[in-house]
């Protein structure tokens, strides 16, 4: 590191003054210089340097490496959500609903998050439905649960008070609503997202209670 000074470090006084400003070069003076001679001229203009590069042990490259994840801090279940275009719908609905805000402060969760391919496969809801309460179906409070940890048969008592239904055929794990048509379980087809505040399976169906 360089650190750059507005005066001269000394170590003994010199026999003269130092100039306040410093002139432009001129030639080497002479041995014989006279006393007489003004004593700027035996200092030539210092260079100042405007810029400074270091230079780092082992790098290969002078490019700007972007910092990771996890130098900037990693993302909640929200962020992540919201910053992919493929779950617009998802952001969409649960900023609408507020759950954006619940899922984007601290806590535990583990999501099965729709794609937007999800909901446009799924049935037309009527008017009056619940977007909230369909929402919640697809949340598991107060638990960050990978995909290795959920057991085929087992039941799961989601946001909504509502039980889902851990299915395994094929190596394939579905989380079933009750309200699927085993034609239509919502497989994980993107698991164990890891977030801030938890995990997120991606599901190919939206979970119906």
């Amino acid at each position: 590191m360089i650190h750059i000074l507005d005066k001269v470090l000394l170590y003994e006084d010199l026999p003269y003054p130092i100039p306040s400003t410093l002139s432009e070069p001129v030639e080497e003076t002479a041995a014989t210089t006279s006393p007489t001679t003004s004593p700027t001229t035996l200092f030539p203009t210092i260079p100042i340097i405007e810029t400074i590069v270091p230079t780092f042990p082992n790098s290969e490259t002078n490019s700007t490496v972007a910092p990771t994840e996890e130098e900037v801090g990693c993302l909640s279940i929200t962020e992540h959500a919201c910053s992919e275009p493929d779950f617009s719908i998802a952001c969409t609905l649960m900023t609408e609903s507020g759950l954006a805000d619940d899922l984007n402060d601290g806590g535990l969760w583990t999501v099965f998050a729709p794609s937007n391919q999800a909901f446009e496969n799924a049935p037309r809801f009527a008017a009056d439905t619940d977007i909230e309460f369909i929402l919640q179906g697809h949340i598991i409070a107060n638990a960050a649960i990978p995909l290795e940890d959920l057991r085929c048969t087992e039941k799961i008592e989601m946001l909504n008070g509502k039980e889902t239904l851990t299915v395994c055929r094929s190596d394939v794990v579905y989380q079933n609503g009750g309200g699927n048509a085993d034609a239509q379980r919502p497989a994980i087809i993107g698991p164990n997202v890891e977030a801030c505040n938890g995990i997120i399976h991606i599901i190919d169906q939206v979970i119906l209670p």
